[in-house]
């Protein structure tokens, strides 16, 4: 996902801030994250860890072809059994 964001001069977090996202949220007990501006959900990805198999990841972003994406990609996440806990939804955070 960061050579994809890479690629595509995207603005992505990488693997040292993913790591200090899901290490605050774990410092904080988060057992659910709503995240606006979520883009292709690679930060998404880091926070799945922190808030454990009961915990749930709200991911939004207006642009719907970073949707595409993060579906696309997503396909990894169910591999690695996080899917379940981030959901999707289509629209801006306010929607």
């Amino acid at each position: 996902m960061e050579r994809l964001g890479r690629e595509r001069e995207f603005p992505i977090i990488d693997r040292l801030v993913g790591e200090l996202v899901e290490v605050l949220a774990l410092s904080i007990g988060a057992t659910s994250v709503f995240e606006m501006g979520s883009g292709y959900g690679y930060s998404a990805y880091w926070f799945t860890h922190a808030v454990g198999a009961g915990g749930r990841v709200i991911c939004t972003d207006s642009d719907s072809a970073n949707l595409v994406t993060d579906l696309a990609w997503g396909r990894g996440r169910q591999v690695c059994g996080r899917g379940p806990r981030c959901r999707r939804p289509a629209g801006t955070a306010s929607e």
